[in-house]
This record gives structure tokens, sequence and C-alpha cells, in this order.
């Protein structure tokens, strides 16, 4: 039998069902309106505020905070990762998405949990040909 591990299932789930977007690069944790808020870097790219305040740290705290991704000098408002601006085309979405986590440790894609909707499995058994 076939089966996955809750994260494999979950970054399947969220490219199909475009939940992607929702999330940390960095940490791979949804975006949220608390410590997890979407900060946007001056090149466009997007990380929660969390881990861009454990980055800015571990770079000295200075006056710009460097992008993970494509390593673009973002200035860093009165040295408070909390002062970049957030990413309102997120922000504006995140109260209409909800984020139920996987139930169980692993997941048969044939039979997937006994709680899970027959849309989710017949998408898996599309993706892997079963």
């Amino acid at each position: 039998e076939l089966q996955l591990e809750v994260s494999q299932l979950a970054a399947v789930l969220g490219a199909v069902h475009g939940l992607d977007e929702y999330e940390c690069k960095i940490c791979y944790n949804y975006f949220d309106l608390d410590r997890r808020t979407p900060k946007l870097l001056g090149c466009s790219h997007t990380f929660c505020q969390e881990c861009l305040e454990a980055l800015h740290s571990w770079e000295g705290r200075g006056w710009r905070i460097g992008c993970p991704v494509c390593r673009h000098r973002t200035p860093v408002p009165e040295y408070r990762v909390q002062r970049l601006p957030d990413n309102t085309a997120l922000t504006a979405a995140l109260p209409l998405k909800t984020h139920e986590p996987v139930s169980s440790s692993l997941t048969d894609v044939r039979t997937g949990p006994a709680e899970s909707s027959g849309d989710d499995i017949a998408i898996l058994g599309e993706l892997f040909l079963i």
C-alpha cells in the first residue's frame, strides 16, 4: 500500500488547493495575524514576522535584512521587523482560510482516514494514478 507522511500529504493538498501561498517559505507554517504575520520585503518576497525576527537577530539586528531567497537587502524601519510592511493581499485573505491539521501521522492514499472527504482522496488518486 502507498502511504504518505503528514507533511507530504499536506504539501500535496496545499498545492492542489492553492494554500502554499499562505505559508512562510522559511518555517512552512501558515501565516496568521499574530506572530506569523506575513511581512513584505523590498524584493516582494514574503515571510512570517517570527522568521524574519530570527533572521534579523542572526544578522546582528542591522538596519537592513537580507532576503533568504534572492539576497536583496531591505531596510528595517527603526531596526524593528514588525515595522516592515504587512503583505496586505495575504492578510486580507487570512480570515477566509482555515488550516486544519491532517489528523493522522500516516494516511493511506487509497482509502484515507475515516474522516477524510472523498474529494481529497480522489485528487490524490489522480495525482498518483491509483
